[in-house]
């Protein structure tokens, strides 16, 4: 399923977080990223923190993004 199609089921926008957050991803899966360890040191390198303000880490990333419409 394409992003333009999600986003265009969901009843409301994207979050600040979730429009960082997804670019970030995109940049770091462009770049080869596999393994989501790898992907939550890139999300953290690029200063994004999770919504209690601290980084991400692998369990915590995976539960937000199921939690997403």
């Amino acid at each position: 399923m394409d992003v333009e199609r999600v986003l265009r089921l969901r009843s409301n926008q994207p979050s600040d977080l979730e429009e960082r957050l997804g670019a970030a991803l995109e940049q770091a899966l462009a770049q080869g990223v596999s393994q989501l360890d790898v992907l939550c040191a890139f999300v953290n390198g690029q200063g994004l923190r999770d919504p209690d303000g601290s980084e991400w880490t692998a369990q915590r990333l995976v539960q937000f993004l199921r939690q997403l419409p």
